[in-house]
């Protein structure tokens, strides 16, 4: 008589623990604390500008605060936040090592270099009340720049000798090229505040991005130790 044989399936263990749940895990948690931050720096510096451009868009003044409008603001940059934060653990998990904040605040830069430095060069953060034709070729310019800077950026940093050089061609590429004419009509909103505007977006997402890194490695550096 054959004797029936009982497989016992061991408990799971981080080790086994499936990729992607470690990069959701670390982006929602990172995604949504840097997020937060950028939320609460953008309310404190940008909004007033903001209020100010549509005061000129509209001729009326708004209200200071809005409940439901500070609401969606910060719902909005928690979930554009956590979005960021899955591209950058996902990159962390597949490169081997341990990783630290200081290390994610390199990567963090990396992402602002990409998705806003690079493309304010031509197309810089405006204010409402800048009225502008033609939207789509600035939309795919912002994207091919995006990916090309992105391109770049990854040869530059892993590879070397003329691939590595390809990567400042690529980074280059789309300025060469130019960004589309903004074409921008006669405005009332004072070229200050325009100014003030974009250097104050930058900043904000400056702030984010290396915040955004140094949790996304945090997490990652605890999710690799348990």
């Amino acid at each position: 008589m054959m004797r029936r044989m009982t497989c016992v399936t061991p408990p799971a263990s981080p080790a086994t623990e499936p990729m992607f749940q470690k990069i959701l895990t670390s982006a929602l948690i990172a995604g949504f604390g840097a997020g937060v931050l950028a939320a609460v720096l953008h309310l404190l510096t940008l909004e007033p500008l903001l209020l100010l451009a549509e005061t000129y868009e509209t001729g009326s003044p708004l209200a200071a605060f809005d409940l439901t409008r500070t609401a969606l603001t910060v719902l909005f940059f928690a979930l554009t936040y956590v979005g960021f934060a899955l591209l950058l653990c996902a990159g962390m998990v597949l490169q081997p090592g341990a990783w630290t904040p200081r290390q994610g605040v390199l990567w963090g830069l990396a992402g602002f270099i990409t998705f806003q430095f690079a493309p304010a060069f031509g197309l810089p953060p405006e204010p409402p009340g800048l009225a502008a034709s033609a939207i789509e070729p600035r939309q795919i310019w912002w994207f091919a720049t995006v990916a090309l800077t992105g391109a770049g950026l990854w040869l530059l940093t892993f590879q070397r000798g003329t691939v590595a050089l390809a990567g400042v061609a690529l980074v280059a590429l789309p300025h060469l090229v130019g960004a589309p004419d903004l074409a921008l009509e006669a405005t009332d909103v004072p070229g200050g505040l325009v100014a003030h505007f974009a250097v104050r977006s930058l900043a904000i997402g400056l702030i984010g991005w290396a915040s955004l890194g140094a949790l996304c490695a945090f997490m990652i550096g605890q999710e690799e130790a348990a």
